[in-house]
Parts: C-alpha cells; structure tokens; sequence
C-alpha cells in the first residue's frame, strides 16, 4: 500500500490501481497506472481540483479514482471537526474542504493542525483512510467494483 502524504496516509492512485489489476489483470492496471501519474503532482499527491480540471470520459477508470478521492474529503472534514467548537465548526470545514479541493489533503491537514482549537489525533485520519485502501468504499466495496468492471470495459473498447 503506498503513502503519498507525509501523514502516512494511504495513496487512493495505487488503490485504484491495485483494485483493477485485481479485476482486469497487471496490463490494464499499468495503462490505469499511467494515466493517474498523469494526474499527479511533482509532489506526488493527486488533487481533487486536478481531476476536474483533466478531460476524462464518463466511463473511464478516473472516475473510480474520484469516488476515492470523495470518501477522503469524507474522511477528513469529520476528523477535521474534532479540532474546532462549536462555534468555528461550519466555517472551518468549508476552509478544510476548499483547501483541500486546490492544495491536497498534506495542505488541508496542515491548516487544521495549525488553525484548530483543539488538536486531532493524526492516527484517526489515517486509520479511516488505511480502511478505504483495504476495502474500497466500505459496505459499497462490490458496487465500487462492479461499476469499475463497467467502465473499464466501455474505457478499453474506446481507447
């Protein structure tokens, strides 16, 4: 399982990758593997901000990789809730949550640890993102695979 944050958080790119060599085979997860190194930054980290910004179709395997990304920004505004009041949480999750659309989840971490009134546990972070790594979506596992199956067969007949 590989880590792109230096919060030792699981890396949603080899999740995806890992999850189609398992349903398609090592050929097809490289040519997956390729197209979301496209989508990374030098630092390694992939944006959510940037998968809006690439011309990806309907049914192609990024889209999968969007879903992950949608559980980290889950995962993430509701650790982040633990380091502000009541009065600051609102306001403060929308920052997390713009932060981390345009600067990654390294930036979004930081801000919290810097801006929270309290300080959340980083393992907590961490362990809810290692859970998705392990088992795609949760309880939705089979659903995220059988639509991955789904859109890398309309993906490969297209590409």
């Amino acid at each position: 399982m590989g880590i792109y944050s230096q919060y030792q958080i699981p890396d949603p790119g080899e999740t995806l990758v890992r999850v189609v060599g398992e349903i398609a085979g090592v050929q097809i997860a490289s040519t997956v593997a390729a197209e979301v190194d496209r989508l990374r930054r030098s630092d390694g980290s992939i944006v959510s901000a940037d998968m809006s910004n690439s011309k990806r179709e309907k049914h192609s395997p990024l889209n999968s990789l969007g879903g992950l990304l949608g559980y980290e920004e889950i995962v993430l505004s509701a650790w982040s809730e633990l380091a502000f009041g009541m009065m600051q949480k609102r306001s403060a999750i929308r920052e997390v949550k713009r932060i981390w659309q345009d600067q990654g989840l390294d930036s979004a971490v930081q801000w919290v640890m810097a801006n929270g009134k309290h300080r959340p546990n980083l393992a907590v972070l961490a362990d809810g993102l290692a859970e998705n790594a392990r088992s795609p979506m949760g309880h939705l596992e089979n659903a995220f695979r059988q639509n991955l199956t789904k859109d890398l067969r309309k993906w490969s007949r297209n590409s």
